[in-house]
C-alpha cells in the first residue's frame, strides 16, 4: 500500500535530534519520511547533492519545514554565468530552495520557527534600520535567516520551544485535514443525489422570484416600500450570519482593556478581518483550489494570518475566527453587502458590535 510521502526540510547539524524525532513521530503514523541522511533520497551520480533533494521533493505529498537559527549552505548556482560575489551576496540557502520548490508544486507545507528565532525576528523587524552592521544575534547566525521568515508572511507558522510542540501540531492538522477529506467524500456524495433536482429548482425559482417582484410591485405602494421590504429581508440575513460569527470567534485577553481604548481595538481588528477572513479576492482563492487537502490548508492558513497581524498590532489579544464553519455562508454574504453601501455599513455596525462586545467580557 502507498503512503504519504513527508519531506523534513532543514538545516541538519543545529536541528539534528528534532530531525530524527520527527522521523520517527512520522513513521508512528505510517507515512514515509524523507530525509537526505537516511538514504530516502535518490541521489544523482552526475548533478550535484542538491538538485537530488529538489527533485525528491516534488515526488512529495507534504512538506515539514523547520527553521532554526542557521541560514545554511548555498544551493546549487543553476545560472553559470550568474556573477558569483553577487550571487553569494543575495544567495538562497538549500532549505529556502526546498521550501520553494514544494510552494512552486503545489505541495502543502506545515512551517515551525524555534521560538528564540522568531523573537529575534521580531526584534530584527522593529530595529533592522538603527542596527549596526557588525551588531550579533544570540541565536541566529545570519540576517538572511530573517529574509527567509518575512518571505513566510502568508503563511501559518507555528513557534517550537521543544520537539513536542510539532508533534501536537502536526497531529491536529493531520486530524483536521482528514475531517475535511471525510466532509467532502460525503459532500460529494449528496451532491451527486441532489444535482438534478437543484437545477430544477433554480428553474422553478427564477420563475417564482420574477412573479414575486411582479406582485409586489404592485401590491406594495410604490418602489421605495417595496426596496425597503428586501433591505429588511437583507439585513436579517446578515443579523444571522453575524450571530454565526461570534459563536465561532474566540477572543482571548492577556491583560484588562480600559474603556475608552475599545474603539480602537474594534476598528484595528475590524480592518485585519476584512484584509483577510472577510477578503473576497482572498476566499475566491480558496474556492479556485480543486484538492481538498488545499482548500483545507488555505483556510487554515487564512485563519492564521488573521489571528498574527491582530497579535502584532495588539499583543495582548489573541483573536481567532474558524473560517471553516462560516466560509459558506460569508461567500454568500459578502456578494450581497459589496453591491449595496447600506448593507456594507450595516454589516460593519453588526460586526462591530460583536467585537466590542466580546472585548467587554472579563479577561
Amino acid at each position: 500500500m502507498s503512503k504519504p510521502r513527508i519531506f523534513v526540510s532543514s538545516t541538519y547539524y543545529d536541528l539534528k535530534y528534532v530531525r530524527e524525532r520527527i522521523e520517527n513521530f512520522i513513521s508512528d503514523y505510517c507515512f514515509e519520511p524523507i530525509l537526505f541522511e537516511n538514504d530516502n533520497v535518490y541521489f544523482h551520480p552526475n548533478k550535484n547533492l542538491d538538485i537530488s533533494c529538489y527533485n525528491e521533493v516534488s515526488n512529495c505529498h507534504m512538506m515539514i519545514l523547520i527553521i532554526g537559527g542557521r541560514y545554511g549552505s548555498l544551493a546549487t548556482d543553476e545560472n553559470k554565468e550568474q556573477k558569483r560575489d553577487n550571487y553569494e551576496k543575495h544567495y538562497v540557502s538549500i532549505t529556502r530552495k526546498e521550501y520553494e520548490t514544494a510552494i512552486n508544486k503545489g505541495i502543502p507545507v506545515m512551517i515551525f520557527i524555534e521560538q528564540n528565532v522568531y523573537t529575534e525576528y521580531r526584534t530584527y523587524q522593529t530595529n533592522k534600520d538603527s542596527l549596526p552592521t557588525d551588531f550579533k544575534f544570540a541565536y541566529v547566525d545570519d540576517i538572511r535567516v530573517f529574509e527567509f521568515i518575512l518571505s513566510l508572511d502568508q503563511n501559518a507558522i507555528k513557534q517550537f520551544n521543544k520537539v513536542d510542540d510539532i508533534e501536537h501540531y502536526f497531529s491536529h492538522q493531520v486530524a483536521g485535514m482528514l475531517l475535511a477529506h471525510l466532509k467532502q467524500l460525503q459532500d460529494d456524495k449528496k451532491a451527486i443525489e441532489v444535482k438534478n433536482a437543484v437545477d430544477e429548482i433554480k428553474i422553478v425559482s427564477q420563475s417564482m422570484q420574477k412573479m414575486v417582484n411582479s406582485i409586489a410591485e404592485k401590491v406594495l405602494n410604490g418602489d421605495s416600500e417595496y426596496k425597503n421590504l428586501l433591505n429588511q429581508q437583507n439585513e436579517a440575513l446578515i443579523d444571522f450570519f453575524i450571530e454565526m460569527v461570534d459563536q465561532n470567534m474566540s477572543i482571548k485577553k492577556l491583560s484588562k482593556i480600559e474603556e475608552q481604548n475599545t474603539d480602537k481595538y474594534v476598528d484595528g481588528i475590524c480592518n485585519i478581518i476584512y484584509e483577510t477572513i472577510f477578503n473576497p479576492n482572498s476566499i475566491a482563492e480558496i474556492e479556485k483550489k480543486d484538492n481538498v487537502l488545499e482548500k483545507f490548508k488555505a483556510i487554515e492558513d487564512l485563519q492564521q494570518k488573521c489571528t498574527d497581524k491582530i497579535s502584532i498590532l495588539y499583543n495582548d489579544l489573541n483573536v481567532t475566527i474558524y473560517l471553516y464553519r462560516i466560509k459558506k455562508q460569508l461567500s454568500q454574504i459578502l456578494n450581497l453587502v459589496n453591491q449595496d453601501k447600506s448593507l456594507k455599513e450595516y454589516f460593519h455596525k453588526k460586526l462591530c458590535i460583536i467585537i466590542k462586545h466580546n472585548l467587554a467580557l472579563p479577561f
